[in-house]
């Protein structure tokens, strides 16, 4: 199961370490794997794909995510859970 939600990214640290940008990310819950093993298919997929475990889902943020890129990212989803 995957949505779009509305979040928060950290803007980063120095002068402003608590500052938060709204912003939008892919919330995946993946049925047939342990978000561990999920996690880890993104992080050797190529392109890496990095996320972040929260509430027992999967987040993608989406903030520095350009349009022309989204069509990949779906491909590397969908074939990671076509995966065994």
């Amino acid at each position: 199961r995957t949505e779009v939600v509305e979040t928060f990214s950290q803007m980063g640290s120095g002068a402003l370490p608590l500052e938060k940008i709204p912003s939008a990310a892919l919330k995946i819950f993946p049925e047939k794997m342990s978000l561990n093993q999920f996690a880890r298919k993104l992080r050797l997929s190529e392109p890496a794909l990095i996320g972040y475990i929260d509430d027992n889902h999967y987040f993608i943020n989406l903030r520095t995510v350009r349009e022309e890129e989204l069509p990949e990212i779906v491909a590397i989803i969908k074939n990671i859970f076509k995966q065994p």
